[in-house]
């Protein structure tokens, strides 16, 4: 059956990149392929689903530890043969199948899949939720899916005035880092005056962002990290979705908290975490994966902002009536 033409934008986007096949950032971070290999333990003896299969590592963990049969979908054609590569080179390929297209949930009757009984995926983004993963679970599954629970804890930090101008000058500023040699014969000095400068110049945003791309990113970095050390984290509110209780498709796909009445500038810090059975990845120690730790949202002074609201199968951020993604 031919799916090409449902694919999201999304899926079409990813589909015309050059690269070889998906799945690279995962292979790169350890922390993270552990607490999958940990996970996919409970597939032993099972039939599996794996959703965006990229190079096709969770499929062969879960192989690993016993699985019987692994299903995977992925859309992009390179990744879905390098898959196929690799399972005859190890000698697996009576144990996987792999199916080029889009998985979405609502299909799932129409893949004429027998027996499964477990899903695993890999496709979460910044805030846990975002297009990929909000287009691929649209409507309740009758299996089991893993990892089973998505966490995200909103805090705020408030912040002095002083802070909030170095928070954005360093946002906004390249700086010179400490350490860098100019090899152009000039002293330290004139680093140390040029920072000075660029530090003490004012270029507020004025607007409620989320510091997605700052340009000084070491110095962001080592400003937060100042802020995060002196300051109190204030807890607004707390969000889990089951994704094997049907119930939360429905009341719980939408995240509200209400944002404190101050005049000060603040951060909203989003610290979001996976969860199946006793194992936890925390994506706070992961900030390269993640964005709600060194990208807050920053909320500049007297901004009276009311409620934060995501809508978390649309990954639409709103303040009030702001959209932030």
């Amino acid at each position: 059956m031919d799916f090409d033409q449902n694919y999201s934008l999304r899926m079409r986007q990813q589909n015309r990149m050059s690269h070889q096949y998906n799945g690279i950032a995962l292979l790169s971070q350890k922390d993270r392929i552990q607490f999958y290999d940990e996970i996919l333990k409970e597939c032993k003896g099972k039939r599996c689903i794996d959703v965006g299969s990229g190079s096709g590592i969770l499929a062969f963990l879960a192989l690993k530890h016993g699985a019987k049969h692994v299903t995977c979908f992925e859309q992009n054609p390179k990744s879905s043969h390098h898959i196929r590569t690799v399972a005859e080179k190890m000698n697996v390929s009576k144990k996987i199948t792999v199916i080029n297209t889009e998985f979405k949930a609502s299909n799932y009757y129409s893949y004429e899949l027998n027996d499964i009984d477990i899903l695993f995926h890999e496709l979460v983004g910044g805030y846990i939720w975002d297009d990929m993963m909000g287009v691929a679970f649209d409507v309740p599954l009758p299996i089991k899916i893993i990892p089973s629970e998505y966490i995200i804890h909103f805090s705020i930090v408030k912040l002095t005035l002083e802070d909030y101008s170095y928070l954005i000058n360093s946002e906004n500023n390249p700086g010179i880092s400490k350490g860098v040699t100019l090899n152009v014969g000039l002293s330290s000095q004139f680093t140390e005056y040029y920072n000075e400068v660029i530090q003490s110049s004012d270029h507020f945003y004025h607007y409620t962002h989320i510091m997605n791309k700052p340009i000084n990113i070491n110095q962001v970095k080592f400003a937060l990290d100042e802020i995060y050390n002196s300051h109190q984290f204030e807890h607004i509110g707390t969000h889990i979705f089951d994704a094997n209780n049907s119930d939360h498709y429905q009341l719980n796909h939408t995240i509200q908290f209400k944002l404190p009445q101050i005049d000060q500038p603040y951060l909203i810090v989003v610290h979001p975490l996976l969860k199946s059975q006793n194992q936890v990845f925390d994506f706070k120690t992961h900030h390269i994966a993640f964005s709600g730790y060194y990208n807050p949202i920053i909320v500049p002074p007297q901004s009276s902002h009311k409620a934060l609201r995501y809508k978390i199968f649309e990954n639409r951020l709103n303040i009030d009536k702001l959209r932030l993604k």
